[in-house]
């Protein structure tokens, strides 16, 4: 197929370049009545359809025959073989609950190997759902399945999806359904447009998906189609022969904007406000479009703009999880899963239910809720069910209607009775237009209609699943409103300004991760898989964006108006960042505009302290001469002298409640004793069968496992526990190598003891090999795997003095820092001993990856280092015995972690005074 490109400019909005063009080379019988009927014309969005056929209507200013507009995937949907299978493709929620019945069938039948999922958790399920769901539709853009990913990547994940997704594929053929993928593909053998059309044009598609691209590709029914792109020819390299944006050379794209024109403010809240401002002067009269560049800006904006008195068209719609019924839905399925006095208070005082309330007991609504709260301040009844009991005698005949309702909907007759509900709430209601009453009802009536038709495949067939669903569902959705008058201000997302047609343009909401949309990887597709499949990626949508604003800087740069308003805070103090394409600039300007864009400013939402600041007053506790040290004690003082006081002077340990499954460092202690009872058992013996080794690991982890933790599992231990399986299996292969070299286990779990500055240094060595007369210490890691050495010790920049300075040291005229104790004590720990003069020392890592090298040893051209360790743990150790904690080390990585961060948000100087002795000293 032959794609012919025309670059229309930029000096008029691009919906009117279309018209203007379609004109010209389109329509039949001009002169009387232009006729454009035999033309299909290929728009991003249904709004952009629209926009063209009022752009025609402008240009021609007589009556005329409409071109055809189509989203590109609605190319399928009018092909004409489309209808000649009958089945039915599933929509989205019928996909899901599919999903949730196949996923749940496997945990029932253990098809999942030892995985077990305790009780029917429907919220999880469905979770799990749309993550499958999404990861098919991204594949099927490049038209594979999860099929093929198990073919790519090896690991047990993706065979039980293989698994998985071959009984979805024989339960949608069992229930009349049609893989809406399987279909693209089979209309994809012989693409066909519906008869009449002579002409094809695709207009203003900068990303369309890439099945239709290749429906495109294959047509045979016209010679050529007609590509209408926005810019002038010189954007010609920008494009490739299809009208697709080149990701690599839309990078070099330049796109000023005069700082004047970009407005930082402090946070969302501010960021609002001065649109509004800016909007709203005294004679302003322009039209103006604001584009929503953030969704979560989106509901402010509007709320700002309301109670300005500002009307305004939201052509980015409306999401249902803004409306009352969201709420309600959510806290009537808080009630059935929680049938308490709490919740039903919630609910009955949610707007629909006060609206249904006050007309099935005219009148009462104000008196009922009052009511209410003369029950809870009298007392809270254990139950719904006491509550309803001990009412019976109240005035109010609606709380039978009530109970009645709520009983029902643990029924069969669940649908009808919340339908019903829904209708005497919405019928004849001044809170809602009729507009709003129509869709809602056509929302609901569809998805009730279509959960109950499953009802026969459907182990979750109740009111609850299904209020799960329609949850889950509102937060995807929006409905649209037609609005009767001319007004002003209208309110379209990003994607759409291409055809936008106003003078003056607003971007709301600027950020990195807005523009370009970030794509968020997931368990299925990470980085890593979309990477090895060549999914869309963050480049792709840079490019879109890229020309899109470009487009719109030229379209605005003459006599009209562009405005960028972002925000350095979020609504609840989170940072954020400018989006990348506000440093498409020259290089001279770029120092300039970093600058701009990152100073600081004032911000409402950032979090304040309620009362005056004061600092903390710590106890003193000095250094007693009987007390040792440990190996991790000495490193905590590596990272922060004060954390170390805290620590093993104060005795602060965070409380770790109960969890669900095991952390990092308990992760790590039961692969430990894993192998520590390994070692006892092989000392000396030469292993070389990979098998035996792993069978003897992986029945002592179900020992210890079982030992600590019991045979049920969590549902997250027992997916540990599979990690563990994969790094003992990895391990085992290692040790198996290991042992054909000829090393042999010496020792595990030896302890030493070293006497420096008279102070016990204690520490426990995990494994001790030998091999002749060499000795290598080595010690377990299920971190990353990384180099000794380079854990151990780093270069700081010359003017870097972070605390404390007794780590710090010159060797060779090079300035180092010492970072970890652990190996060169090891190293004098084992020479205490009298056992080996050098001996080695090294890292073993637990990797799930049986390739690669797990065992990392310090380099013998470095082993001075070690040498030169003591006179540096000397140091620290007479900085312990003389209360040097302060200051703080703020670049600590245990600040960073929970519940430090939570306790001193980074920076502990800010809130303790420094220990006694240190002050006396400072004094």
């Amino acid at each position: 197929m032959v794609f012919r490109c025309h670059y229309l400019g930029w000096q008029d909005p691009f919906p009117l370049l279309v018209a203007q063009w379609l004109i010209a080379n389109c329509g039949r019988n001009g002169e009387r009545c232009p006729d454009f009927s035999d033309c299909l014309v290929l728009v991003p969005t249904a709004l952009s359809g629209k926009m063209l056929i009022e752009a025609l209507k402008i240009s021609l200013k007589r009556g005329f025959v409409p071109p055809i507009t189509l989203t590109p995937m609605a190319l399928f949907e009018v092909h004409p073989d489309s209808w000649l299978d009958f089945r039915k493709v599933p929509t989205r929620l019928e996909r899901k609950l599919l999903w949730v019945n196949v996923l749940h069938r496997a945990f029932q039948n253990r098809l999942l190997g030892p995985w077990a999922l305790e009780g029917e958790d429907f919220e999880n399920l469905l979770s799990l759902a749309g993550v499958v769901v999404r990861a098919q539709d991204e594949l099927a853009e490049k038209e594979l399945t999860l099929k093929d990913l198990a073919s790519i990547h090896e690991e047990e994940l993706f065979k039980n999806l293989q698994l998985l997704e071959s009984i979805y594929f024989e339960t949608l053929e069992k229930w009349g359904f049609l893989d809406p993928f399987s279909h693209f593909q089979s209309l994809l053998q012989e693409p066909k447009l519906p008869s009449g059309i002579k002409r094809l044009i695709v207009a203003g598609c900068l990303d369309p998906h890439p099945l239709a691209v290749k429906f495109l590709e294959g047509l045979k029914e016209l010679s050529a189609i007609e590509v209408l792109l926005p810019g002038e020819k010189s954007w010609v390299s920008l494009f490739d022969a299809r009208g697709l944006p080149v990701e690599e050379r839309c990078k070099e794209l330049e796109i000023p904007i005069d700082e004047e024109f970009i407005h930082l403010h402090g946070d969302e809240l501010s960021m609002v406000e001065g649109i509004v401002k800016l909007i709203s002067g005294e004679n302003y009269g322009e039209a103006t479009t604001i584009g929503l560049c953030r969704s979560k800006v989106v509901s402010l904006l509007a709320c700002k703009l309301r109670s300005s008195g500002i009307d305004f068209l939201n052509y980015s719609g409306i999401s249902y999880k803004e409306t009352p019924f969201y709420d309600f839905f959510l806290q009537l399925r808080e009630l059935l899963h929680d049938p308490s006095w709490t919740k039903f208070s919630s609910w009955a005082r949610s707007p629909l239910s006060y609206e249904w309330i006050g007309k099935k007991q005219k009148g009462k609504s104000e008196e009922f809720l009052a009511f209410l709260d003369r029950v809870a301040t009298r007392s809270i009844a254990p139950s719904l069910s006491d509550f309803f009991e001990s009412s019976q005698q109240s005035s109010f005949e609606v709380l039978g209607l009530i109970r009645s309702f709520i009983e029902d909907l643990k029924t069969h007759q669940w649908p009808k009775r919340l339908l019903n509900f829904l209708a005497v709430v919405l019928e004849e209601s001044s809170s809602f237009s009729g507009e709003m009453v129509e869709q809602w009802a056509d929302f609901i009536g569809k998805r009730i209609d279509r959960f109950c038709s499953l009802a026969s495949v459907n182990a979750f067939h109740g009111c609850s699943p299904f209020l799960s669903l329609m949850l889950d569902e509102m937060n995807e959705e929006s409905f649209f409103f037609e609005t009767e008058g001319d007004l002003k201000l209208e309110l379209k997302g990003w994607l759409e300004l291409l055809w936008d047609d106003s003078m003056h343009l607003v971007l709301a909401g600027f950020q990195e991760r807005d523009v370009p949309k970030a794509i968020e990887p997931d368990f299925i597709l990470t980085d890593e898989i979309r990477k090895k499949v060549g999914l869309k990626t963050a480049e792709r949508r840079m490019a879109r964006d890229s020309l899109l604003l470009a487009f719109l800087v030229n379209r605005l740069g003459k006599g009209a108006r562009l405005d960028v308003f972002l925000s350095k805070f979020d609504q609840q103090g989170e940072l954020l960042l400018p989006s990348r394409l506000l440093f498409r600039q020259k290089a001279e300007r770029l120092a300039r505009r970093v600058d701009f864009l990152f100073r600081s400013l004032p911000s409402k939402t950032i979090p304040k302290p309620k009362t005056n600041p004061f600092k903390l007053k710590l106890p003193s506790v000095g250094w007693k001469s009987e007390e040792s040290l440990s190996v991790s004690a000495l490193n905590d003082y590596l990272s922060c002298p004060f954390y170390f006081y805290l620590k093993h002077r104060l005795g602060w340990q965070p409380v770790v409640l109960p969890q669900g499954e095991l952390l990092e460092a308990d992760f790590g202690k039961v692969l430990h004793e894993v192998l520590a009872v390994f070692g006892e058992n092989f000392k000396g013996v030469e292993l070389e069968d990979p098998s035996l080794i792993f069978s003897f690991l992986e029945d002592q982890l179900e020992k210890v496992l079982t030992k600590s933790y019991g045979k049920d599992r969590t549902l997250g231990l027992q997916f540990q526990q599979k990690a563990m399986w994969a790094r003992l299996k990895s391990f085992a292969s290692f040790q198996a190598q290991w042992s054909r070299e000829g090393w042999r286990i010496w020792a595990v779990e030896k302890k030493f003891e070293l006497e420096i500055e008279n102070v016990k240094v204690r520490g426990r060595i995990d494994r001790i090999d030998k091999k002749d007369e060499q000795f290598l210490i080595i010690d377990y890691k299920t971190t990353e795997p990384r180099e000794p050495f380079g854990s151990h010790l780093g270069m700081p920049r010359s003017s870097e003095q972070w605390p404390p300075a007794e780590a710090y040291f010159s060797f060779q005229g090079k300035k180092w820092r010492w970072l970890d104790f652990q190996l060169p004590l090891y190293y004098h720990g084992l020479k205490s001993m009298g056992l080996a003069k050098n001996p080695q020392v090294g890292f073993c890592f637990l990797s799930q990856k049986e390739k690669g090298e797990l065992l990392k040893c310090w380099p013998v051209e470095s082993s001075s280092f070690l040498e030169e360790s003591l006179p540096a743990i000397a140091r620290v150790i007479r900085a312990i015995k003389e209360n040097k904690f302060w200051p703080p080390n703020p670049k600590a990585e245990s600040w960073r972690y929970s519940p430090w961060d939570f306790w001193f948000d980074r920076n502990p100087a800010e809130i303790f005074d420094p220990p006694f002795e240190q002050f006396l000293n400072e004094k």
